[in-house]
């Protein structure tokens, strides 16, 4: 982001609609591309339509976003403080590297046999298989989600 002191500059971007008439949507979506895209992606420019799935979910009751995280990755979100172990990163890392345990284990810095262990031991408390695409897609959505709700918003969705 480009930076002054004490202060950061952040642009969100709606989509372009032909008619002037539209102006109050992209400008709407542009402040949920801030408001979300900021956070998630950390980049300084924040295209709505980059934000995939959550342009759709930022739009939904907080409550039911709420339950379907504890729904989701509940068990991950409290097993990890409860065992002071870090399985949230792994998983974080193994999703961002494609799967390949191999790239997610030298970014972690650990042993592929305890990457797999770990990925495993997710996989048993969240009830998934990570090699199916349907369940690495909820996954993923439910950990986007969780990061969304979990920031501040002055206006919008919820």
């Amino acid at each position: 982001s480009v930076r002054a002191p004490g202060m950061a500059i952040i642009a969100g971007i709606g989509r372009f609609y032909p008619q002037p008439n539209n102006l109050h949507r992209a400008y709407q979506e542009a402040k949920v591309a801030i408001t979300v895209g900021h956070h998630i992606q950390g980049s300084p420019f924040i295209f709505f339509d980059d934000l995939g799935v959550l342009r759709l979910v930022f739009q939904q009751n907080l409550q039911d976003l709420e339950d379907y995280v504890e729904q989701t990755i509940g068990p991950l979100l409290q097993y990890d403080p409860e065992h002071d172990s870090d399985l949230m990163s792994s998983l974080l890392v193994y999703l961002e590297k494609s799967g390949d345990i191999k790239k997610a284990a030298d970014t972690l810095y650990i042993h592929v046999n305890t990457l797999r262990y770990r990925i495993k031991k997710i996989e048993e408390l969240l009830n998934v298989d990570l090699r199916q695409y349907s369940h690495i897609v909820t996954v993923q959505t439910a950990l986007q989600i969780h990061r969304m709700i979990s920031i501040p918003h002055s206006s919008g969705g919820f």
